[in-house]
């Protein structure tokens, strides 16, 4: 079993991120939802966009889910087994 510290431990060693950012470049589906998995440094080597929505609201709907996704994947793969 683990304890609370080891699962904190777990959910907060996701380094990536999905972060929301509006693209005036496209018509319609402005906010783009980025993995970033460079740390510190945002380039286009180190992101993709994985989604186009409407909506900011949309977007931060998606990249949330996408963390915590991420997050609960890392807390499963820290326990015994």
């Amino acid at each position: 079993m683990m304890t609370p510290k080891e699962v904190a431990t777990a959910w907060h060693s996701v380094a990536d991120r999905w972060i929301t950012r509006r693209n005036k470049m496209h018509d319609s589906r402005q906010w783009e939802v980025v993995h970033d998995w460079g740390v510190d440094v945002i380039s286009e080597s180190t992101m993709k966009v994985v989604g186009r929505f409407e909506t900011l609201a949309a977007a931060k709907a998606k990249a949330d889910k996408l963390e915590d996704e991420a997050r609960g994947t890392a807390v499963l793969a820290a326990l015994p087994r």
